[in-house]
C-alpha cells in the first residue's frame, strides 16, 4: 500500500483516471486517510458519471 511504503502520505494527492466506480471508491476512502483525490474523466464520459 503505498501509505505504507511512504510513496503517499495524509497530505497528498491521489490522481485516477476513470470514470467508473474505482474512481468513486478512491474519492470516497482518500479523505479518510487524509489525503485529497483528483479524478480525470474522459470528456466522452456519459453526463450522469
Amino acid at each position: 500500500m503505498a501509505l505504507e511504503s511512504g510513496q503517499l502520505r495524509p497530505g497528498g494527492i491521489v490522481t485516477e483516471g476513470s470514470a467508473g466506480s474505482t474512481a468513486i471508491s478512491i474519492a470516497t476512502v482518500a479523505p479518510a486517510y487524509g489525503c485529497k483525490c483528483h479524478v480525470v474523466i474522459p470528456d466522452d464520459a456519459a453526463i450522469e458519471k
